[in-house]
Formats: C-alpha cells, sequence, structure tokens
C-alpha cells in the first residue's frame, strides 16, 4: 500500500489533539515504581524536563518491545528457537528523481526467490555486499519511492546495537542505491537518497506472556475466541532465513483474543502492537501493523472499561460489553459528532413500536429489533441523562436516579423495570448505579 508519511503524520497529530489527548515528543520511559507486585504505581519519564513521574490508573505498553511490561516484573519470550534468535530488523528509505515511468513499465525490481529480477542480479555480482534479497519497494509521489529493505540482525533492547544498526542501516540505503543504478540506470540515474526512516524498523524482540498465548496453531485453525478484539488475516511472515511463508485464501482471517493484551500478573497493565501474548511462528503474523491497530484500539477502550467496571483490574472486565462498545464504535458515524452511542438496554415494555437510536438533532442513526423479546432500546447519555426514543414518544433516564420518563418528567409506571437489564458500554455499570461523571 502506498502511504504518503509526511501527509499521514499531519493527520494523525490532528485525530490525536482533536480527541481531546496531550501529546508530550522526545520523552521515552525510564523506569517504572509498582506500589505493589501486582500494581504500577507511576512511570518514570526522561525528557528535557529531567526524570518526571506519571500516574495513572491503567497504563497501556506500545513500546513495541514490551519495556513498561517487562519492567513492572511481566513474564516475557524472545526468538524462534532455543538460542533466543530473532528476527532481522531493517532500516526503512526512500529514493526521489526516480523515472516514475520506467519504474512503472520496466520490470519488476523484486520478487522474492525469482532470481530474474533486477536485485538478484546485482546481489549476485558481489559488489554490493550491503545488499541482500530483501528489497520492498512502492511509488509513493511523483518520482519518489519507498522501500523497506536490507536485513540487520539486532538486538533490539541493546541500545548501543540498536545505535549501530541505524548507522549501518544508513550505509545500506546508499549501497541499495549504487546498486539500482548500476542494474535499471534507466530508472534510477538520477536518483538520490533523499530520506532514512528515523526509528529502526523492529521486526522481532520481547513477547509479554499474558492470559492467553496466540499459538500458530489458531492461526491455522483460522479460530474464533469470545473474547476476541479483532480479526487478522496477515500470512506468517517470520524474518529468519529458517521459516517458509504461509497463507490463508481471501476472505480468511482469525480472532485476536482480548486475553492476549493481559500481561499475567499485573492488574493494571494493557500490551498492544507488536508485544502481545503470542508464540514465535504465530507472531510472524501479529506482529504486523494492521493488527497493532487493532490491538492498539481495544487496549484502549479496555483502559477505560477497567477503570469503571473493576477498580483498574484489566483482567476481570466483561469482554463482551468491550466488544459491544468496540463494534459499535466502528460502525458509527464519525462525521457526526453529535452522536455519542455507549450501550443498550434490553427489556420489555408494555409500550409497542420499534426504538432507534437517535442523534441530538432527533434524527435516526440505526435501528434494531431484537429476535428474542421484540424491542432492543438504544440509547446514548448526553451529560447526565440516558435519553431513550422511540417512535411514538420520547424518554428519558435520569442517570442518579435511573428512573423512566416521558418528557414532562412523568414517572412511566407501566414499564416493567424490574425486568430492565441496563449497562453502560462504557463502564458496564447498571443503570439503577450509574452516576453523572462527565461522561
Amino acid at each position: 500500500v502506498s502511504i504518503n508519511p509526511e501527509y499521514l503524520m499531519s493527520i494523525y497529530d490532528r485525530m490525536v489533539t482533536e480527541s481531546g489527548a496531550k501529546v508530550l515528543f522526545f520523552s521515552r520511559l525510564a523506569a517504572v515504581e509498582m506500589s505493589s507486585d501486582d500494581t504500577i504505581d507511576a512511570i518514570i519519564v526522561s525528557n528535557k524536563a529531567g526524570l518526571v513521574a506519571f500516574k495513572g490508573k491503567v497504563y497501556i505498553d506500545t513500546t513495541g518491545d514490551g519495556d513498561l511490561a517487562a519492567w513492572s516484573g511481566a513474564s516475557f519470550k524472545r526468538g524462534y528457537d532455543e538460542e533466543g534468535s530473532i528476527q532481522m530488523s531493517s532500516l526503512c528509505f526512500s529514493f526521489a528523481n526516480i523515472d516514475s515511468y520506467d519504474y512503472i513499465n520496466g520490470p519488476t525490481l523484486y520478487v522474492w526467490k525469482d532470481e530474474s529480477t533486477p536485485l538478484y542480479k546485482a546481489v549476485r555480482s558481489g559488489k554490493y555486499p550491503l545488499v541482500d534479497t530483501h528489497f520492498c519497494n512502492n511509488l509513493v509521489g511523483p518520482d519518489v519511492i519507498q522501500c523497506n529493505a536490507g536485513h540487520m540482525t539486532v538486538d533490539t533492547t541493546d541500545p548501543w546495537a540498536i545505535s549501530e544498526a541505524m548507522i549501518l542501516g544508513r550505509q545500506k540505503a546508499a549501497q541499495y542505491l549504487e546498486a539500482m543504478k548500476d542494474v535499471r540506470p534507466s530508472t534510477f540515474s538520477n536518483a538520490f537518497v533523499v530520506k532514512t526512516a528515523s526509528l529502526l524498523g523492529v521486526r522481532d524482540s520481547r513477547r509479554i506472556e499474558g492470559d492467553y498465548i496466540f499459538t500458530v496453531e489458531d492461526w491455522r485453525q483460522r479460530k474464533s475466541f469470545e473474547d476476541e478484539i479483532g480479526r487478522n488475516c496477515y500470512y506468517i511472515d517470520v524474518h529468519s532465513g529458517k521459516h517458509k511463508p504461509e497463507h490463508y485464501k481471501k476472505g480468511e482471517s482469525h480472532g485476536i483474543p482480548y486475553r492476549c493484551l493481559t500481561p499475567k500478573g499485573i492488574k493494571n497493565l494493557l500490551t498492544a502492537g507488536r508485544c502481545i501474548s503470542t508464540d514465535e511462528q504465530a507472531f510472524g503474523s501479529t506482529r504486523v501493523m494492521p493488527c497493532c491497530l487493532v490491538t492498539g484500539e481495544a487496549a484502549g477502550m479496555a483502559a477505560a472499561h477497567a477503570i469503571k467496571q473493576t477498580r483498574n483490574d484489566v483482567h476481570k472486565i466483561d469482554t463482551s460489553v468491550l466488544r459491544s462498545a468496540y463494534s459499535t464504535e466502528a460502525g458509527q458515524n464519525k462525521d457526526d459528532d453529535t452522536v455519542s452511542y455507549v450501550g443498550e438496554l434490553v427489556g420489555n415494555s408494555t409500550t409497542n413500536g420499534k426504538y432507534y437510536l437517535v442523534n441530538t438533532s432527533g434524527t435516526i442513526v440505526k435501528n434494531k429489533t431484537s429476535a428474542k423479546d421484540g424491542n432492543d432500546w438504544y440509547f446514548y447519555v448526553e451529560k447526565s441523562a440516558i435519553k431513550m426514543y422511540t417512535n411514538n414518544n420520547t424518554l428519558s433516564v435520569d442517570s442518579k436516579k435511573a428512573e423512566l420518563k416521558d418528557t414532562a418528567g412523568n414517572a412511566l409506571k407501566d414499564w416493567k423495570t424490574k425486568s430492565i437489564q441496563a449497562k453502560d458500554n462504557v463502564s458496564g455499570t447498571p443503570a439503577d448505579e450509574l452516576i453523572d461523571d462527565g461522561i
């Protein structure tokens, strides 16, 4: 997939800041403070202000290497064999001023194990010792290609090794360009290295042991899970030189269990991204960006649920509530910022009719009729009131009293309130316990 990285960064900046989140760049995790063996009290961050402590109720480790989890005492595994050998890393780079027409219409530069492609010719020549048989490339703009190329064996928990790899990666970028000028001068004769990545492209490091370890057999069985928070279809891609790729057919996928995000032995910590709980081969599929995106969003929502539901214990949240809220959020109309769908109220009423989710303007957003009892009541939170709409009238529930009222404020006695089970999909709190806490 061709991506304009500079434009994408500006989009991410806008999305994060518009959400209300605060961003702190140029800051790295330096240490962890524990209030007990199973609870994180604070994280220590190093930046231009020195060492700064941050406290939260729930923490999410998206360091890639699982630094927060490992330093908190969580168990982990590394590597794909008994010696702990890890997948190779790469430093991505870009070439500019290529001939786009020739690049598109000329011979493909690289196909894995196709020795007729130009890259293999360069490798066979022996003139470019830093060039190997890994050279993924895409046109990302007029006369610019982005390259994921070159393999390096790096212990990414060793800062000296990472530093050496960055230097070697830049040398590799220059030599790949020399090789391409040699084997494809019509495309690359005027090209130059316009950028190398600011971070090393790491494929392998710690895998934090969670309440469930997703295995390669789970992957092969296309396994689904009751607590899954997303699906993944990426192939088994282990950059070791020893593993063969394994692929799904079109439309096949597997579930990602929530339990892979919950490190054993730590109550208020979630993992997301590359360091979730898998075995060494399944990791070749789950380590990639689409899966990291899915686990990252799920971990964020799960953290909010843990704070509301279980006094910050991420292992005890109601995953059915999480899944419902997660799927609703994914399907919500993002262009309508008046919609704040957070859950459903299920029960029976003497009032006939279908029940609808609406926005604050009264426009129907979604409707659903339950096959079980005929009525699903969808609602949203607006300040201190849970408002619920039908095709006959408008009802509201005061979140502090959890009474059903009509628009005039009169209690509706004909509702079978004892049969109603209400949960806020953010907190999982029963309706008769809901309070106004600024949701």
